[in-house]
């Protein structure tokens, strides 16, 4: 994370695991918004082997990373008053450990994860929503892009 004066830079990775039309996603506790699981890329880190560092450490699953499916960028203020301007590369991930039956318990206690319908990513509010509503594009016509 690249910090200034103005604010913050951060690159995200973001994981798009889907089983029998439910999408994994994870829930903020305090706040109660969905997004997809990953995080953030450390210096000098691959994309793709930080998003497989961020499974293991929240969720204690490992992934295959398979291609990158689009890239969003917005900026925002977030609610401790940081402005933020994310780049969150959003890649397909295959793992086969994770249940629909039983979604992973986390290791992290501010967040947990469940399965959502594909078809209710957008009712359900799924963060960043410009990310959500391009996915389906990104999905059918090859990787892509969204921006503020």
């Amino acid at each position: 994370m690249e910090e200034n004066k103005n604010g913050s830079t951060e690159i995200v990775v973001r994981g798009w695991c889907v089983k029998r039309g439910q999408v994994l996603v994870c829930r903020s506790k305090k706040y109660g918004h969905l997004f997809l699981p990953g995080g953030h890329v450390e210096f000098a880190e691959g994309a793709r082997a930080a998003l497989a560092r961020e499974w293991r450490e929240e969720m204690r699953l490992d992934c295959r990373v398979g291609g990158l499916l689009g890239v969003s960028e917005q900026t925002y203020l977030s609610r401790g008053g940081k402005k933020t301007h994310e780049f969150s590369l959003v890649f397909s991930v295959a793992c086969p450990a994770a249940k629909i039956a039983s979604p992973p318990a986390g290791a992290e206690g501010h967040i947990s994860f469940e399965w959502i319908p594909v078809a209710r990513l957008l009712a359900e509010n799924v963060l960043p929503l410009a990310q959500t509503k391009a996915l389906f594009r990104w999905i059918r016509d090859g990787a892509g892009y969204v921006g503020n």
